[in-house]
């Protein structure tokens, strides 16, 4: 399968167990492999989606997808144009596939991030997150609201991914990039940082804060535990060192973590960093040339405490995917299970 080929499917990944064994599905020429219970479906393909990125799904199941056009202009000249949109999907006759395509928002920057929130579709288009919502019924977002304002794009991946929604009712989002963003305060000096971050917000867009501060380079997903703690995926946690860089991080509210370059040191606390353990799993010899690829926190009735928290990764462009799991335990907390690497993988 080549890679444009790749790129027009859109897959569901669901759950009916937990058991262990493992179970394979092909698709066209690909061959998907999950544990036991879990089942990979094809629910849309072209001529409906042609270069997927990001999906958020509504209460009554409808998928927003957004959809590249496939650009490789530069970001300066992508925000201009803005040659991205976003397509709602809905299946019409019930049978689990999408078969009906809406252009719910056209003339978008590049999308990093989709979020579904009380009748609205939140959208990362760097540097910028936009509020869309269809007022009218019609599948197309007829109000947009540019619910908050990055102002800063260096073209690297790094500025902004999100929004989440967090289990404290805000709206939560990451900085990279080291771009320099200021923040007026009611009441104080502006807050100005450098640093990469994860920043909150209350769904109105008030009371942004900075929840985390830190040195790496690029946050991306942010997921949260049953008792409300946020973990998160980040590129070079620390220098490279013996192939290790990439890493899960627990963000405890206020931390400051490494790397400690310029950007941090004028951040610094006492508080020291609390990072996620997941050494075993970057030492593990088939695991320790893994780019973190993506985080999610399951929530289902048939799957235990033990096994919510999942990450994906990879070990090249072209090489398969696999994913672990992070297991609580009442003495360490989460703690990452090292299994057989194909437990859960794509390839070809």
């Amino acid at each position: 399968m080549s890679i444009r080929s790749a790129a027009r499917l859109l897959f569901v990944l669901g759950s009916v167990s937990t058991t262990a064994a493992a179970e394979e599905f092909r698709l066209e020429s690909r061959t998907f492999t999950v544990p036991d219970g879990l089942v990979v479906e094809l629910v849309a393909s072209s001529p409906l989606v042609d270069r997927p990125i990001v999906a958020a799904i509504d209460q009554k199941g409808r998928l927003y997808v957004a959809d590249s056009s496939g650009s490789n202009e530069k970001p300066s000249i992508q925000l201009e144009k803005r040659p991205h949109k976003i397509i709602r999907l809905e299946d019409v006759d019930g049978d689990g596939k999408y078969d009906r395509r809406t252009v719910f928002a056209d003339r978008m920057m590049f999308p990093s991030g989709a979020m579904w929130l009380d009748g609205s579709l939140y959208v990362s288009t760097p540097p910028s997150i936009w509020k869309l919502t269809d007022t009218d019924g019609d599948g197309v977002a007829d109000v947009r609201v540019e619910w908050f304002k990055g102002k800063t794009l260096t073209g690297c991946a790094n500025d902004l991914h999100g929004p989440y929604r967090g289990p404290d009712g805000w709206i939560y989002w990451t900085k990279g990039a080291f771009a320099e963003q200021t923040y007026p305060r009611t009441g104080k000096p502006p807050f100005v940082t450098k640093a990469a971050h994860i920043f909150r917000a209350r769904p109105d867009g008030s009371g942004i804060e900075p929840v985390m501060t830190g040195g790496m380079d690029n946050p991306v997903d942010v997921v949260f535990t049953n008792e409300g703690e946020r973990l998160f995926t980040t590129t070079f946690l620390q220098h490279p060192e013996g192939g290790k860089r990439d890493g899960i991080i627990h963000a405890v509210y206020g931390g400051v973590y490494g790397k400690i370059p310029g950007v941090v040191r004028r951040r610094q606390r006492s508080l020291p960093p609390h990072r996620l353990r997941l050494r075993r799993i970057l030492d593990h010899p088939a695991q320790r040339r893994h780019q973190l690829q993506g985080v999610i926190g399951l929530e289902h009735d048939r799957i235990p405490k033990s096994g919510r928290v999942v990450l994906a990764g990879r070990t090249g462009h072209r090489q398969p995917a696999g994913g672990h799991h992070l297991e609580a335990n009442q003495s360490e907390g989460l703690v990452p299970r090292v299994g057989d690497p194909s437990e859960a993988t794509a390839s070809r």
